[in-house]
């Protein structure tokens, strides 16, 4: 059974160089500019969060501060371009537990060592995770998804925002909890997933409250449990996992 914390822990962490820089905040970048780069789509949590991390940190460092975003590989990607930048580059990543965790256990080479080739700089965010269905499936609560996916198994088709993303894994503890082999479909980034979630592709999702709360207040989808340990302030009708039991 998996053992995965449902709250996910995002962390700004870089070469040790830059760690140095942004603790010590009175020397002068060497370049310049700080490159602060998100292992997911733009427009997703995580890429908006960095994006706020940027504007903060240009006005306290007062120097130029740019997002860029290298998809691919549930975050590796982005890691290993930190990890590979040229001597002197001030560079950050704004990890989540997918690349920093996930990707070295799951694969024998991941490419970086994620406690020698980088230092934490600093806790930036909590994301939990939400679980939507479409308006299409005829559920409201948790109990009675669980009962429609155990009668209709094959159309357990939850997505997801990333391949290797912790919203994948999120699913296939549902469906090991359900006793049913979910299909899990990732989509590139967020947005892709809403859509394909609005227009019926697919009946359910896994994402942050945020990128799904609007649509939920609108009427367009229903969130049906959030992962995080109280009910979030933006959501207060929407019952925890652990309410549920």
């Amino acid at each position: 059974m998996f053992k995965i914390s449902m709250a996910c822990r995002v962390l700004l962490v870089g070469l040790s160089l830059a760690a140095q820089v942004m603790a010590t905040q009175a020397q002068p970048l060497y370049d310049g500019t700080l490159r602060i780069v998100v292992g997911f789509q733009a427009g997703g949590s995580l890429d908006r969060m960095a994006r706020i991390v940027a504007d903060k940190l240009k006005d306290k460092l007062g120097v130029p501060v740019i997002v860029g975003n290298k998809l691919g590989a549930g975050s590796r990607i982005a890691a290993l371009a930190v990890k590979n930048a040229p001597t002197g580059q001030n560079v950050l990543i704004l990890a989540n537990p997918a690349g920093m965790v996930i990707g070295p256990l799951l694969y024998k080479d991941a490419g970086y060592d994620p406690i020698t080739d980088f230092t934490a700089v600093s806790t930036v965010n909590l994301f939990d995770m939400a679980l939507a269905v479409s308006t299409a499936v005829p559920v409201r609560e948790l109990s009675q998804l669980m009962a429609w996916v155990q009668a209709n198994p094959q159309k357990a088709n939850f997505g997801v925002p990333a391949p290797g993303s912790l919203p994948y894994f999120f699913a296939l503890m549902l469906g090991e909890a359900a006793k049913i082999q979910p299909l899990v479909v990732p989509c590139n980034g967020s947005a892709p997933l809403l859509n394909d979630l609005l227009g019926g592709q697919i009946p359910l999702a896994l994402d942050s409250p945020d990128s799904v709360e609007p649509y939920h207040r609108a009427g367009k989808l229903r969130i049906l449990a959030v992962s995080s340990a109280k009910r979030l302030s933006f959501l207060p009708d929407v019952p925890t996992f652990q309410e549920l039991g």
